[in-house]
């Protein structure tokens, strides 16, 4: 996860058409049930973000859309709230623009995955079986941005006797041991694939024995693209892709577990976390609070922060034993208030689910096509006479 980016000024808007205008799809009340006192809690708090935010632009389809046009477009979501279910959907047909992402086909759409807040059990002090440390960002960890304004891309490195250097791997960090003893350890869990979880994710719950629960959430990272376990399972055909899920890489490593650190360590993306006691909702990109089930990750290079969408797909189903049974489909309005290492294009997004297990099971099987409909509330019409001006 990057935190949101601001600028005193209007910066150069990204070249990519990264959304389609569109015609609005078939809407129902099914759609409508998504509007529950979270969903509009969420809404209050992005129209509050937009309100202290500076003004900004960027490009959504054909429009380049400002922070005023964004939060405008929220406000009119949230005065529809409480009208009658009709006029909600007459309004939602005839007073927003929709855009949609490309991609006409499930080979060639959008890939709708999930993710989730983890919960470890943790130690103050290592023992013989908490050792495994979860870190706070290193004092000689450097950001720097580089190339030209509104085209900035971020580097992260050190300073070795003045020459600027990539940062350290995750191999360097948690198998040579390079930040040991350097009083960054927040805590220590006893489940290395649990921590690697964790810095997947980006924030997590950290459960002790004599002390309140606490939430770590990200705070930094090393700078390096991340590796997908699940794209070197099926490059090695240790799981199929019709098989591929969170479960069946936990219960892999459960069997071969001296495989488990030569897998871990082909990422060399490593995330630093902060901590905050006692717990509160995880925060994304943004620095709010994450919603389950309405908060979603995508590029931020592409589309819109804070954008209101309808997000199209399907979802697990989960018995009382931890099985997924089936996949119900899912039609929810959702906030675009996160990004994340592995949400890169314009054909991924992540819904966030939650914290705990079945959070884990949903977020785990969520490989799903789908499509994703933002939203843009109409430019009234300009009258006849200036346009006869032009």
């Amino acid at each position: 996860m990057l935190f949101f980016l601001t600028c005193c000024t209007l910066v150069k808007p990204p070249p990519q058409l990264s959304l389609i205008p569109t015609d609005p799809p078939p809407l129902s009340q099914e759609e409508l049930s998504s509007w529950n006192e979270e969903f509009l809690q969420a809404l209050d708090r992005q129209i509050a973000f937009y309100e202290r935010s500076p003004e900004r632009v960027w490009r959504l389809g054909d429009r380049l859309v400002s922070t005023d046009d964004l939060e405008e477009t929220l406000q009119a979501i949230r005065a529809l709230a409480h009208q009658p279910p009709a006029s909600i959907l007459q309004a939602l047909q005839t007073r927003f623009d929709w855009y949609r992402t490309p991609g006409d086909d499930a080979q060639d759409g959008l890939l709708v995955t999930g993710y989730y807040a983890p919960i470890i059990a943790a130690r103050r002090h290592p023992d013989s079986r908490f050792r495994y440390p979860i870190y706070q960002p290193p004092p000689d960890l450097q950001t720097r941005w580089v190339g030209e304004e509104g085209e900035k891309r971020r580097v992260v490195g050190r300073l070795v006797a003045g020459k600027w250097v990539p940062y350290y791997t995750r191999a360097e960090i948690d198998g040579a041991g390079v930040l040991r003893g350097r009083g960054l350890e927040i805590a220590y869990t006893d489940d290395p694939f649990a921590l690697y979880l964790l810095h997947v994710e980006g924030a997590g719950y950290l459960v002790f024995p004599d002390e309140p629960m606490c939430l770590v959430n990200y705070a930094a990272d090393n700078g390096y693209p991340y590796t997908s376990l699940g794209t070197l399972f099926l490059r090695e055909g240790k799981i199929s892709l019709e098989q591929m899920s969170l479960s069946q890489i936990r219960r892999y490593f459960q069997t071969h577990p001296s495989e488990l650190f030569s897998y871990l360590w082909q990422n060399k993306r490593y995330i630093f976390f902060q901590e905050i006691c006692p717990a509160v909702p995880p925060r994304g990109s943004l620095g709010l609070p994450l919603t389950p089930g309405y908060s979603i990750a995508t590029d931020p290079h592409l589309f819109p922060p804070g954008a209101v969408a309808l997000l199209l797909t399907s979802q697990p189903v989960v018995n009382r034993k931890g099985e997924v049974t089936r996949y119900t489909p899912l039609r929810r309005f959702v906030l675009n208030q996160d990004s994340g290492g592995a949400i890169k294009g314009p054909k991924r997004v992540d819904l966030f689910w939650g914290k705990g297990n079945t959070a884990e099971i949903i977020a785990g099987h969520m490989k799903q096509p789908g499509r994703l409909y933002f939203l843009l509330k109409r430019k009234p019409e300009e009258p006849d006479y200036l346009m006869s001006e032009k």
